[in-house]
């Protein structure tokens, strides 16, 4: 059996005592013998203790080294207690290490995340909050932990969901609208966080859902504009069909004009059409622009001479201003024609007789910025943002007098986007409008 160190010290002792008591009985007298025995074994082991408190002193002072962090440090001696201890400090170390890097690891997934996540204690004190969180509430992370979430986290729906998770102790979900400093969405999960089986705090997580929203809300919005748009048209050609069959048919006079009604409305609903399948191959991807080098010069022209007709029926000056030395732009020439006819039927439909419409260009760093400008009446400030959304019209009656469909500016920034362009508008009232379209010079 192996001695440890309590057991070998009191061997030690009596293995001392005993033969200094044995010359005190044989040399001393029978008085003082039994007194210098037992004076001799107390020496023997105060010795001893004194040699074993140093050694647990030593040993002592291996582990407080060991706490603050000195993993060099190593027991003396070799005794079973240095091996205890030498084989305990390996274990930590090994505990310490696969510890550490499973906090390294938790703390670069969370740091990664592109969703929110807060914890919290059983007493509400903020445990973690990930970069991801701790940016949209402008929250300090590291200020925040050991608070209280009620101070830290400074957002009622937030708050609220923590709140009665820590009260019911079971999972909950919400959705939470934050301003960051736009509306966001959010499909908030919370849960109770447990320990041994018992509720240690709550754990909140917060996945972005305002994309989906946004979404749903732009379905909406499209298929109420569609109804719209189709109710007036189909409206009137029924209206004037019905007139036609109810006798107005045989009416001369009258009937011509009927036909011709309804004839414009039909052309208005196939313009509809033709432009929701333009944006939607657009937008789906699957009129991908063929990038090529492209002269604006000769497009620009081309396009001009075909609205000279419909300008010069409304009174309206066209003319293209673009030197012919302008570099080639790297486009899809079919889509590309598409804008500048979609931009160019706008300018000379909005613009009252009299006036005029410029085409003209020019090159700023890297990209030719092609624009088309008018004389119009121009558009309040309050709605240039909007202008380029599908069926956003500034006139509605107007835009509907005109022909228009309210999909024209939403296809020209789509294959201007698609073709790695920019497009935007500048206007004042008077004054007409300017949109402009920069594309990479090829």
């Amino acid at each position: 059996m192996r001695a440890f160190p309590g057991r070998r010290a009191a061997l030690l002792a009596a293995s001392v005592a005993g033969p200094l008591a044995a010359l005190a009985v044989a040399f001393l007298p029978r008085g003082w013998a039994a007194a210098a025995a037992a004076a001799l074994a107390g020496i023997a082991a105060l010795v001893v203790g004194a040699v074993f408190d140093a050694r647990l002193g030593a040993h002592a002072k291996v582990v407080r080294r060991w706490a603050a962090g000195d993993e060099n440090a190593r027991p003396p001696g070799g005794d079973a207690l240095t091996q205890a201890l030498g084989e305990l400090h390996e274990g930590l170390l090994v505990a310490v290490g696969a510890w550490t890097r499973d906090e390294a690891q938790l703390a670069a997934i969370l740091g990664q995340m592109a969703e929110g996540v807060v914890a919290v204690d059983a007493a509400g004190r903020v445990i973690l909050v990930n970069a991801a969180l701790s940016e949209l509430l402008g929250v300090d992370a590291e200020g925040a932990r050991g608070r209280s979430y009620l101070e830290s986290l400074r957002h009622h729906g937030l708050v609220s969901l923590l709140g009665a998770v820590l009260e019911q102790k079971e999972r909950l979900s919400r959705e939470l609208r934050l301003f960051a400093p736009d509306e966001l969405v959010f499909d908030a999960y919370a849960a109770p966080l447990l320990d041994a089986g018992q509720p240690a705090g709550a754990l909140v997580v917060l996945h972005d859902i305002t994309r989906l929203r946004r979404l749903e809300q732009v379905r909406r919005d499209f298929v109420a504009n569609v109804s719209h748009e189709l109710r007036t048209p189909l409206a009137s050609i029924r209206g004037y069909a019905e007139t036609l069959r109810e006798g107005a048919v045989d009416d001369k006079s009258n009937r011509m004009e009927f036909l011709k009604t309804i004839e414009e409305q039909a052309q208005g609903l196939t313009k509809l059409v033709d432009d929701l399948l333009d944006l939607s191959a657009i937008e789906s991807g699957h009129r991908a622009p063929r990038l090529l080098p492209v002269e604006l010069p000769p497009l620009a022209r081309e396009v001009a001479r075909h609205f000279g007709p419909l300008s010069s029926g409304r009174g309206v000056a066209l003319a293209v201003s673009l030197p012919d030395d302008l570099p080639r732009v790297a486009a899809d020439k079919d889509q590309l024609r598409q804008v500048l006819a979609n931009l160019v039927d706008n300018a000379v439909k909005y613009t009252e007789s009299g006036g005029s419409v410029e085409v003209s260009a020019r090159v700023e760093g890297g990209e030719v910025v092609l624009t088309v400008r008018d004389t119009g009446s121009g558009i309040p400030e309050a709605d240039l943002p909007r202008v380029f959304e599908r069926f956003y019209r500034v006139d509605k009656a107007r835009t509907r007098d005109a022909g228009g469909t309210g999909l024209g500016l939403a296809i020209v920034k789509h294959l201007a986007e698609a073709q790695g362009g920019r497009v935007w508008v500048e206007s004042r009232q008077p004054g007409g409008s300017t949109f402009s379209v920069a594309l990479r010079a090829a």
